[in-house]
Formats: C-alpha cells, structure tokens, sequence
C-alpha cells in the first residue's frame, strides 16, 4: 500500500513538469535528454520515498514493476556516475517553472508565510564548500 502511494504522488509530481522546456535545456547544455529525464525521475523518487541510498532506489526499482514503467532501470554505477557528472543547470529551467507556477496559484499575502526560507543542500554542495574553504585540522 505504502508503495502505491508513493507512486501516486511521484506520478503528480511528474505531470507537474514540463518535459519540452527539460529537452530545450539539454539541446542547449548538449545533454542527453533522455539520460537527464530519466535521471530527474529517478531522483525525484528517491526523495519521495525518503530512500537512503542510490542501492535504495536500484533495489526497489528491481522489486516493483508499476515504478519501472515509470523510470527505466540502471545500475547504481551508472546512477553515481551520472549524479557526479551531470550540469545542474540543464535542470534550472525546470525549477524556475514550478516555483513560478506555485507562486502564481498562492495569494501575494501568504507567499512568505508559506515559503520561508528555502535551503538546499546536497552532496555538490558540501563538495563545492570543500573545495573553496580549507579545513584545518582535518
């Protein structure tokens, strides 16, 4: 049960997304556009899953079939690989979509309040921070 919910709301999350503007970025950053929407796909899962690891998403890809006519299976190599290689900005069309369209349905008065502040944070982050600072004593 817990299974088909989580594909339900991954399956309107996926109709939220503009996939023409996703091809448009890729034909720009010269990307692979079924690579980057495959890989869209699958991250998006992996967050609405509240999995832990790309093993995670690779096993329960392996288990569930109504999700691999969803997003098409790769090996968890293949995953990392891509996650450490692909240009963040092929997706950046795409996020200012959905913040613009969420911010058009929200009266102007309950924006903030219901925004707050947005914090990101993931792996290319803490790597870029990395690289940029020294840590002394580690």
């Amino acid at each position: 049960m817990v299974k088909n919910n989580y594909i339900t709301i991954f399956e309107k999350l996926l109709d939220i997304i503009d996939w023409q503007k996703l091809k448009e970025s890729t034909y720009l950053l010269d990307t692979n556009y079924y690579i980057a929407q495959n890989h869209l796909k699958a991250l998006i899962y992996f967050h609405v899953a509240q999995l832990d690891s790309l093993r995670d998403i690779h096993d329960f890809m392996k288990s569930d079939s109504d999700l691999k006519e969803l997003i098409n299976g790769v090996s968890i190599g293949y995953l990392s690989n891509y996650n450490n290689d692909i240009n963040f900005e092929v997706y950046v069309p795409l996020m200012n979509q959905i913040i613009a369209t969420a911010m058009n349905k929200l009266p102007v008065n309950n924006r903030a309040a219901i925004f707050k502040p947005v914090k990101l944070i993931d792996s290319s982050t803490i790597s870029m921070a990395l690289s940029y600072f020294e840590m002394g004593g580690v």
